[in-house]
């Protein structure tokens, strides 16, 4: 039975050795992922999170030891078992480090705005996030800065100063609001529940949102471009887009254009998005990797006589898929299809192409590492990778397969 377990450890130290340094990164681009995962499946507390951490790490020096003392009898090198070491120490510390994300990433600070949830309240905020634009209403989403607790009397109030958080707020469509403007806002702050089988609150908490404002009583433009100056200009930018769209266009041609190209959803009509989705193409509507395949085809056609550096090349494609991604809002499937554009693109550059698996895992694992909740609270993130996944490696098979009848 022990010269059993040697042989296994060994075979253990010899499959680790053979691994090439792609394989590697996959696996310990895969631990960091399930390691979000595992943690998303229980309800830890920060102290049980670290006791588990903590096992982890005695199991691996328990293995450490045992690999040590079998050295000398199992006649590896030293170099391999070195390496062995390495590698087991760095997947240990990526799992570790998924679960640790993600027990951060539900950390709520303690002067967030959602603590006066329930209460009525006139906040100092700015407008963080371009304003979704629907028929009849638009929704905003404002970084808070200060708030002020008011009682059933306006004379009564008491100042709180520095607050923080972001808050969404529903409103009417007039005054029009932009990215940057400064808003004093009146409303009682409402923590935002489920609407009939959609997970709203947890939809929301992805962006790091536990409050709403529905129908504020007061709503003040108080200043305006106080925003990032890139972000405005982008979005100024997209802005006089979507009016060309408008003007060359009848309606709901015009909203289907502005939807398909510039990812604006909210004013398709309600019936034609319903029509999409009984016939099954509602992805037509979604900002995917089909239009970043257009914007690094129209980077490449444009740079293309221009620059013969291929790392400038890289730098500069990949720059415009970032602000295209920004100007269409980063949603989930725009984000994972732009990050395994660039990758592809990086790889092109020094004449190597990736595995798709490979692509795969650092996009899901870059993405995971800013925003670990997406794994739990946005469906739209398994949805993505599992249609990539069945687009790479499931339907070369049905084609064959409807080729042979």
């Amino acid at each position: 039975m022990k010269y059993q377990f040697f042989v296994f450890v060994k075979r253990v130290i010899g499959a680790i050795t053979d691994l090439g340094p792609s394989r590697k990164f996959f696996i310990i681009c895969l631990t960091f992922i399930f390691g979000i995962g595992f943690h998303s499946l229980g309800k830890f507390s920060s102290w049980e999170n670290l006791t588990l951490v903590a096992i982890i790490l005695l199991v691996f020096v328990w293995l450490t030891l045992i690999v040590i003392a079998v050295f000398t009898m199992l006649r590896t090198t030293a170099a391999a078992t070195f390496r062995s070491l390495v590698f087991l120490s760095v997947i240990l510390f990526s799992f570790s480090s998924g679960l640790m994300m993600y027990e951060f990433s539900l950390k709520i600070k303690g002067d967030d705005v959602s603590s006066f949830n329930g209460q009525r309240v006139t906040l100092s905020s700015r407008v963080s996030a371009e304003p979704d634009i629907r028929l009849d209403h638009q929704k905003i989403t404002v970084s808070v800065k200060s708030l002020t607790l008011r009682k059933d009397a306006d004379s009564n109030t008491e100042k709180r100063g520095s607050i923080s958080g972001k808050l969404l707020v529903r409103t009417e469509l007039y005054p029009e609001l932009e990215y940057g403007d400064e808003l004093e806002v009146t409303c009682r702050l409402q923590k935002p529940g489920p609407i009939q089988d959609f997970a709203y609150d947890e939809y929301l908490a992805r962006f790091d949102i536990y409050s709403v404002c529905y129908r504020p009583e007061n709503l003040v433009i108080t200043a305006s471009d106080k925003g990032n100056w890139l972000m405005s200009k982008i979005l100024l930018f997209k802005k006089r887009l979507s009016e060309n769209i408008s003007a060359a266009l009848p309606e709901p041609y015009a909203s289907l254009g502005r939807g398909i190209s510039l990812g604006e959803r909210g004013t398709i009509p309600r019936t034609i998005q319903e029509n999409f989705r009984r016939a099954g193409l509602s992805h037509i509507l979604a900002i995917s990797g089909f239009n970043i395949t257009i914007v690094v085809g129209i980077f490449g056609y444009l740079i293309k006589w221009l620059v013969h550096s291929r790392i400038t090349r890289f730098l500069v494609t990949a720059f415009g898929i970032i602000l295209f991604v920004l100007m269409v809002g980063a949603g989930t499937s725009v984000v994972r299809a732009a990050i395994m554009g660039i990758l592809v693109i990086l790889a092109r550059s020094n004449a190597r192409l990736p595995p798709p698996r490979i692509t795969l895992a650092v996009t899901g694992a870059v993405m995971l590492a800013i925003n670990p909740k997406l794994i739990v609270f946005d469906r739209g993130f398994l949805l993505s990778f599992a249609a990539t996944i069945g687009i790479i490696y499931f339907s070369p098979r049905f084609y064959k397969i409807i080729l042979a009848f």
